[in-house]
């Protein structure tokens, strides 16, 4: 989305196995580089509701309703270095994964990506 211009300051990871996997979030949050936000309890349909709520004039504003009916949630934030290190692996990804990935991908030359996950792996166990 952030490719395309739209800001994206935090995730919410709503449902079920985020709620009970917190190393999930603590993933979320480092490949994204992002504060990852998960609810206390259930957010199925909130949004539904809360623009019902406005459209039948119990609340004014879309804050109003977001403070009155969001559950609690915590917030887990990203790991510098693991941030640094999902940025180094994903344009290698990219490469891999639009050349394997698709019938008539052109030929893209992948001799130095096994170097380069190698340089990844021995900053990271660094811990630079």
């Amino acid at each position: 989305m952030e490719q395309y211009g739209v800001p994206v300051r935090r995730v919410i990871n709503g449902g079920g196995i985020p709620q009970r996997n917190p190393v999930l979030n603590q993933v979320y949050a480092n490949v994204l580089g992002k504060p990852v936000l998960v609810p206390a309890g259930d957010v199925t349909s909130l949004g539904s509701a809360i623009f019902a709520f406005l459209a039948a004039g119990t609340f004014r504003t879309i804050e109003e309703a977001q403070e009155a009916l969001c559950p609690a949630y915590r917030t887990v934030a990203p790991e510098a270095d693991a941030v640094a290190t999902y940025a180094a692996l994903f344009p290698l990804y990219r490469t891999l994964y639009f050349s394997f990935g698709e019938k008539h991908s052109k030929p893209v030359e992948i001799g130095a990506i096994l170097p380069e996950l190698r340089g990844i792996a021995a900053r990271s166990r660094q811990g630079t």
